[in-house]
């Protein structure tokens, strides 16, 4: 059987899967450090105190520091929840990191004449998860804070 060129099947350019694949997944992770959300609020952050800017830099939190500056040293927390009693209302924000799981799979088939193998890899966030940190708010300023150490 003699099968037109523009149907004639191409083969998968692997180099550009990778790649476009990479870049998908830097483009998930984003880009966001202490210097870039210092950036988004710079004027905030030149009011603070010496040692408030130099935590926040190394992305450090220590009581009595604002949610804003949280923000600026960690990012945006994973989880946020609420916890009341008589001496008021807690926020706790927490930070969290998994190492990925991968899998990898391979199968094959054939249907009449014709047959084929085809394979893949996935990268998911099935691992183990371990805490970076944990921080109690009230009234928008540090009580408490338990951070990792690496």
């Amino acid at each position: 059987m003699n099968v037109p060129s523009q149907l004639a099947f191409r083969q998968p350019n692997l180099p550009f899967a990778f790649c476009s694949a990479a870049l998908a997944l830097l483009f998930a992770l984003g880009c966001s450090t202490p210097a870039s959300r210092i950036e988004d609020r710079q004027a905030l952050f030149d009011g603070y105190e010496p040692s408030v800017q130099q935590a926040i830099r190394a992305g450090r939190v220590a009581p009595g520091m604002t949610e804003d500056a949280v923000w600026m040293a960690l990012g945006d927390p994973d989880s946020k929840s609420v916890e009341s009693s008589d001496a008021g209302e807690i926020v706790i924000w927490v930070w969290t990191r998994s190492s990925p799981g991968i899998g990898l799979s391979v199968g094959g088939g054939s249907y009449g004449g014709g047959g084929g193998v085809g394979g893949g890899v996935g990268i998911g966030s099935g691992g183990e998860t371990d805490y970076e940190a944990v921080v109690h708010l009230r009234d928008g300023v540090v009580t408490y804070v338990r951070q990792a150490t690496d």
